[in-house]
């Protein structure tokens, strides 16, 4: 039990990488092995900690998403929303 308080009190933010925009669960390993696997270990901390940033820059703005900039990017209106 104290083991498992213990590994929930990591932090487990899912980080999107910046190199290819996919979410990770493990954006260091992910650098490591896909993104940025040629680069030095100074690179990919540099780069996880770009990451962390704007995560965080992103949740403090509301997790808001500009409609019009929606409409450019996905100009099929089936694309915009869910089906219900």
């Amino acid at each position: 039990m104290a083991e498992q308080a213990q590994k929930s009190d990591k932090d487990r933010r899912i980080i999107s990488c910046l190199q290819c925009f996919k979410p990770q669960d493990m954006l260091p390993n992910h650098l490591l092995r896909v993104c940025m696997k040629d680069h030095t270990d100074e690179e990919r901390k540099a780069e996880v900690e770009r990451g962390k940033k704007s995560m965080k820059a992103w949740t403090l703005r509301g997790r808001t998403w500009d409609y019009n900039t929606m409409v450019k990017r996905y100009p099929d209106p089936d694309r915009l929303f869910w089906k219900t």
